[in-house]
């Protein structure tokens, strides 16, 4: 914990410097080479999380952007087959229209007869 806030305090992983680090953490038995190392694992670590971060943001932007054109293409789904609905009601309407007419036409037929 000494580390990081030596380093935040430092002005963060690219600018602090291991001399610097250990002159604020005043530890003993710490050596320059010790804190050498530690810096340079916590800058990849640092490059690793922001190199994760972006991955996720393009990520997530693509797949918002294939979210938006499932949901045009669903609409557009949905469109069409309200429009074929209103078709099928308009030929049902045509239908009852002409069995009515044939019956009509079958009553006078027979009355004629």
């Amino acid at each position: 914990m000494k580390f990081i806030t030596s380093v935040c305090r430092l002005g963060g992983a690219k600018k602090a410097t291991p001399k610097a680090i250990l002159n604020l953490m005043n530890c003993d038995g710490l050596t320059i080479f010790h804190v050498k190392s530690h810096l340079q694992k916590y800058r990849v670590s640092q490059l690793m999380q922001q190199a994760t971060e972006g991955i996720t943001e393009q990520l997530d932007t693509k797949m918002n952007v294939h979210i938006v054109e499932a949901l045009r293409l669903q609409m557009d789904v949905q469109n069409h087959l309200c429009q074929q609905l209103e078709n099928q009601k308009k030929l049902q309407m045509r239908i009852e229209e002409q069995a009515k007419q044939l019956e009509s036409m079958i009553k006078s037929q027979l009355k004629t007869k």
